[in-house]
């Protein structure tokens, strides 16, 4: 028996690329971004989604939205998170795509359980060899355990201790 391919709706692909879901219908009818309809729906496999991101104008689309949710953030106009507390990082890591997916993938754990606590987003630039996540929090603890899976080491479990 195999595994079902993962498979991402037009909304998964917004939020993880900061795109609305307007963009991501445009850049289908554009023929940018491929998938398949199921039950009338657009679905996405990972393939998919790698290729559309690899593109110019989606990157460059990219990187003017998370300047944009910045500069929001600065304004205070951030309602990702709930609380008092509002925490936005940016963290550049300069190393391979591999190592910097790697990565990616724990802070995607991370993200999981901190639902409604931490929202991030992830860009790759094969141009400059970076990595970049923007990291929206309102819990320290939630930022604490995502630095930690970046620099590789254990994720501290939260106590506080």
């Amino acid at each position: 028996m195999s595994i079902p391919e993962k498979l991402y709706s037009v909304e998964d692909l917004a939020k993880i690329t900061y795109l609305s879901t307007r963009t991501i219908r445009n850049y289908l009818r554009d023929g940018l971004l491929t998938g398949r309809k199921i039950g009338g729906q657009w679905r996405f496999a990972e393939e998919d989604i790698e290729k559309f991101l690899t593109q110019g104008k989606v990157r460059s689309d990219m990187a003017s939205e998370q300047r944009q949710q910045v500069l929001d953030f600065m304004d205070g106009l951030n309602s990702d998170v709930p609380g008092p507390t509002q925490i936005c990082t940016i963290v550049d890591l300069y190393l391979p795509r591999p190592e910097v997916e790697d990565k990616m993938n724990a802070v995607c754990g991370i993200a999981e359980q901190c639902k409604g606590y931490m929202t991030f987003k992830y860009d790759y630039s094969d141009d400059e060899g970076r990595g970049r996540f923007l990291f929206f929090t309102s819990d320290p603890v939630f930022l604490e355990k995502a630095m930690a899976a970046l620099k590789g080491k254990n994720v501290p479990d939260g106590s506080g201790a």
